[in-house]
């Protein structure tokens, strides 16, 4: 580890004697340079002193090492500085992490001192005075410094370690509840681990245990910081937090370290409707403030039904903010930033004269303030326009748009007036309806704004037919041969009412009868289908048959023919052709 010198001289002997072998050695040692120099920067760096030995020091990473280089002989002319776990008079790559800028060796060997050229470092008298940036990803414990300034043969080290230690930080160091923060460790022993808990007030609360530290030493946890709820007090206030404190604990070392988070109590920036009030830097409205009554740091906030209330507010819970009106009407949404803040321009709905409150709600809290709305005067009624006219097919979702009509203030209601049976009334700008039965309908839009002024105006809505009607005949029948047969098509049914019934069968010749009920007489027997067609009032039709059973109930005349005289043995003809019957005879005896 303290050799440098002596190893230093070994090299230019070797060099002097076999300058061959020594070059390709050097060359195949090397990682930093591809120009093999005869010289080497030799000596030892010296911690906080200029007289050898050099104690053991202990920093935290991002603390201050003052380095003495009155030592070291320099073979090059710029000098970085590098972290080692080992003290070994050459860089170790990787490992050595470079922590540093590049110096000039004449400023260090210089007897001016040198403030302003490096920044956070101090440099002459061969002094390197300045801090090892957290930044740089160097696990803590035993280290080594080693300045490098372009040899590769040899570089010039620390006599002895420095300890470093961990820090920790939370990032950022403040702002308002439910903000994304980042616990930061480094220079933790690598690859170990942590316990990180906070303390509001109320006692330490584990965030998470054992969490895992990376090679480098470096921990980032990623949270939500804490909401402790906090709003300001009614009035005008100056901005104010609640520190909570952060701990992480190393596993192996058990190194203790804390940092604070600064959580901002929640209020708002500005009110503005008619008039406007605005908090001076550095001051908030809290929580209850009345923006009607004049006070100390108050003047009106005045609004007017259907005009705009902006309002900005700072340090509430990011995400979503919700504006309600009097607590019940959601009147408009606002997204808090990251800062929590945020602004919101909402429209002040329909309201008596007087005071009236307003709610900010974020994820954890309702913030109410109090505003005065002024009277309403407005004696222009609005203009009313139901759209234009619309055929549909029944059974069809119809849309009513009254969004074209008019006001100078603002329409409060919306009315839709027509008859379906029954009256029906449908309220809001585009209400949706659905017309089972064709026909004509005509449908007014009546318009109400703020002051009770009123306006009419009136569509058609043509109503199609589409649906076939039902045909039904009745029931089959069976009748005698000259009876009077009713056919009944008043069972047949539709939604809109039919037209026409036409009943078509075939007797000896086709027949055509019309009318819901006929009647008709068959005067032979035998099965006859009676086709039914109904016809409704948009031309959409339906058949169905019955079945009409004649039966014959007249008896046939027989006839045998003439009496005949023959003589014995002689056949003898018996002839009924001469019997007749009005279905025909099926059997003689």
């Amino acid at each position: 580890m303290r050799k440098a010198n002596t190893y230093g001289e070994t090299l230019v002997k070797l060099h002097r004697k076999i300058r061959p072998v020594l070059f390709a050695a050097l060359l195949a040692f090397s990682v930093l340079s591809a120009i093999v120099r005869v010289r080497a920067s030799t000596g030892n760096v010296l911690i906080n002193t200029t007289v050898a030995p050099s104690g053991i020091v202990e920093i935290k990473i991002g603390g201050s090492v003052n380095l003495h280089f009155g030592g070291v002989t320099w073979s090059g002319g710029q000098v970085e500085l590098y972290l080692s776990k080992n003290g070994y008079s050459s860089l170790t790559l990787p490992g050595d992490k470079q922590y540093s800028p590049s110096f000039s060796v004449a400023k260090i060997r210089s007897s001016a001192i040198d403030n302003t050229t490096y920044s956070g470092y101090s440099v002459g008298n061969n002094w390197i005075n300045g801090t090892i940036p957290k930044t740089v990803e160097f696990s803590g414990g035993d280290s080594y410094i080693k300045a490098f300034d372009g040899s590769t043969g040899s570089v010039a080290v620390t006599d002895n370690y420095i300890k470093i230690n961990a820090i920790f930080e939370v990032v950022p160091s403040s702002g308002p509840g439910q903000a994304e923060i980042e616990l930061e460790g480094y220079s933790l022993p690598a690859n170990d681990y942590a316990n990180l808990s906070y303390d509001s007030g109320s006692g330490w609360e584990t965030i998470v245990d054992l969490y895992p530290v990376d090679e480098n030493g470096r921990l980032t946890y990623t949270m939500p910081a804490p909401d402790l709820a906090e709003v300001l007090p009614s009035g005008l206030q100056p901005e104010s937090y609640t520190t909570i404190t952060f701990k992480m604990v190393a596993n192996s070392t058990g190194q203790t370290e804390t940092d604070t988070f600064d959580e901002y109590r929640r209020g708002l920036v500005r009110l503005r409707g008619e008039t406007s009030d605005t908090a001076a830097a550095g001051y908030l409205f809290g929580n209850g403030s009345n923006f009607f009554l004049p006070g100390p740091g108050l003047s009106r906030v005045n609004v007017e039904v259907f005009g705009n209330l902006t309002i900005k507010g700072k340090w509430f819970s990011p995400g979503t903010v919700t504006i309600s009106w009097d607590e019940t009407t959601v009147i408009g949404n606002a997204t808090a930033d990251g800062d929590g803040f945020f602004i919101a321009t909402v429209t002040v709905p329909v309201a008596s004269e007087g005071r009236h409150n307003v709610t900010v709600e974020d994820a954890t809290i309702r913030f109410l303030v109090e505003v005065y709305c002024l009277e309403l005067i407005d004696v222009t009624a609005p203009r009313a326009k139901a759209g234009l006219d619309q055929t549909i097919d029944e059974d069809t979702l119809v849309t009513f748009d009254g969004s074209s009509s008019t006001d100078n203030v603002g329409i409060l209601s919306y009315e839709w007036i027509f008859t379906d049976v029954s009256q029906q009334t449908l309220t809001r700008m585009k209400p949706t309806y659905s017309f089972s039965t064709p026909g004509v309908y005509v449908v007014t839009l009546n318009v109400t704004d703020v002051a009770g002024n009123w306006d009419t105006d009136k569509l058609v809505i043509t109503v199609l037919d589409v649906t076939a009607p039902i045909a039904d005949a009745g029931p089959d029948k069976t009748v005698e041969e000259g009876t009077t047969v009713t056919f009944d098509g008043s069972s047949s049914t539709d939604n809109g009412g039919i037209d026409k019934y036409v009943w078509t069968f075939v007797d000896v010749r086709p027949r055509t009868l019309k009318g819901v009920t006929r009647t008709y007489t068959f005067r032979y027997p035998g099965e006859y289908t009676v086709t039914l067609n109904v016809t409704d009032f948009g031309g959409n039709w339906d058949t169905t048959t019955v079945v009409i059973t004649v039966l014959d109930a007249t008896p046939p005349v027989a006839n045998a023919g003439f009496n005949q005289t023959v003589i014995e043995d002689t056949v003898v003809i018996f002839d009924g052709g001469f019997s007749r019957d009005n279905a025909g005879i099926v059997r003689y005896e």
